[in-house]
């Protein structure tokens, strides 16, 4: 049986593959209908239904956008992640916008679950 600690840490990778899958539905199924996206980096909050059409356009506008886990902090009751995101192999997104790989750390999230 595994602990409570090790389910979370099984949900979290389950999350974090979902979010490099750009699996909107999936993300969608881990998170309550009135969820809250912010991104503190760029000053972007959207809730409920709209957060998951924010995060399509996220990766409609940046399809080759990749998310690597900084730091993980996992406890019985409590799960905080700070990724930093960067593309995968192009130097363009979608909408044409140069994206050219950040230093390590430049673009970082958290994530309270």
């Amino acid at each position: 049986m595994s602990t409570a600690v090790e389910q979370l840490q099984d949900t979290i990778a389950a999350y974090n593959d979902a979010w490099n899958a750009h699996d909107v539905e999936r993300i969608a199924s881990m998170h309550a209908p009135d969820m809250v996206f912010e991104n503190h980096t760029a000053g972007e909050r959207a809730e409920g239904e709209k957060a998951l059409g924010h995060i399509a356009r996220i990766f409609e506008s940046w399809p080759d956008i990749e998310f690597k886990t900084r730091r993980l902090y996992v406890r019985e009751d409590l799960v905080v992640q700070e990724w930093t995101h960067m593309p995968r192999t192009s130097s363009r997104s979608a909408a044409g916008r140069s994206s050219p790989s950040p230093p390590a750390g430049a673009s970082n999230g958290t994530a309270w679950m």
